[in-house]
């Protein structure tokens, strides 16, 4: 158990992030400072057994209390954070899931892909009005990651799954109960692409890059773009073709400058998406033609 008290310099909070399959952690105490936890690469679920603080996640700032599960996806900015509007007094417990095993699951039951919920997406889950005993099962799943010694973590990952279904079956049957947060990280890889969709960039790229699966990454561009991550790079570089063929720039230029790996690969998207041929677009530039740009 790590314990937070006004006493406690946050210089001395000293976390073991090593998360091999799965981690069960308590915090407990007074919060006398903003406590940074910033970005990392697994998954963390956190259930407030008895809470009154706040609680800052990308650009939201969060007040949380008794029976709120926060759920926060790789790569998501949040902390702790003091303020003189609450007593600062929290007791949560805090599930780690690394990725790649938050990843096997997912894929092994595709049943929890199909809900109206999704892990892959920060959210509140406000379960104090539940009659499912959420305030059991976090606080027996950390009694279990000390019961049975070298084999507690392979108890956890089995227990895991159970909670797992257990909140998507309330996520789904409880919508009102839900507080969706924007994700920041969709945010942060568009603007990434956004300045290197000229580059040879792919999916598999931005991956490695972010630390999140291929079908995470598409589910992300889906929900805020409803296109996939390919699709909007494309979109990109095809938008920035039309600026450079009404500048008069060569077409097998063009191709090569937004990001095609050859001329009749350009050709045959730019006459997909626009309907008309690069040289039709060129013959067309002074008219009031509409071709779809992406701002």
């Amino acid at each position: 158990m790590i314990t937070l008290n006004r006493k406690t310099p946050k210089e001395k909070y000293n976390l073991d992030l090593n998360i091999r399959y799965v981690k069960c952690m308590h915090h407990s105490g007074y919060l006398n400072d903003d406590f940074h936890m910033n970005k990392h690469d697994f998954y963390e679920i956190n259930f407030c057994k008895s809470s009154d603080i706040l609680f800052t996640l990308g650009k939201d700032t969060l007040y949380l209390t008794n029976g709120d599960i926060l759920i926060i996806p790789p790569n998501t900015n949040h902390h702790f954070t003091s303020s003189e509007m609450v007593s600062n007094y929290f007791d949560i417990y805090t599930l780690w899931i690394s990725n790649d095993y938050f990843e096997i699951l997912m894929n092994k039951f595709d049943e929890i892909n199909h809900i109206n919920f999704s892990f892959q997406f920060p959210s509140i889950l406000h379960t104090a009005d539940s009659a499912l005993e959420f305030g059991i099962d976090f606080p027996s799943l950390y009694k279990i990651s000390d019961t049975y010694g070298s084999l507690s973590e392979a108890y956890l990952c089995g227990a895991i799954l159970c909670l797992l279904v257990k909140i998507a079956s309330f996520a789904t049957s409880c919508t009102k109960a839900i507080t969706e947060l924007q994700p920041e990280l969709i945010n942060e890889i568009i603007a990434y692409i956004d300045e290197h969709f000229t580059d040879n960039i792919s999916l598999e790229d931005l991956s490695i890059k972010y630390h999140i699966s291929k079908s995470c990454l598409n589910s992300l561009f889906q929900k805020k773009l409803r296109i996939s991550c390919y699709q909007y790079i494309r979109k990109k570089r095809l938008a920035e073709s039309v600026r450079l063929i009404r500048a008069g720039v060569p077409f097998k230029q063009v191709a090569s400058q937004v990001g095609f790996n050859d001329y009749s690969s350009f050709y045959r998207a730019f006459k997909n998406t626009y309907k008309i041929s690069p040289a039709e677009c060129l013959a067309q530039k002074s008219e009031d033609i509409s071709i779809e740009t992406l701002d």
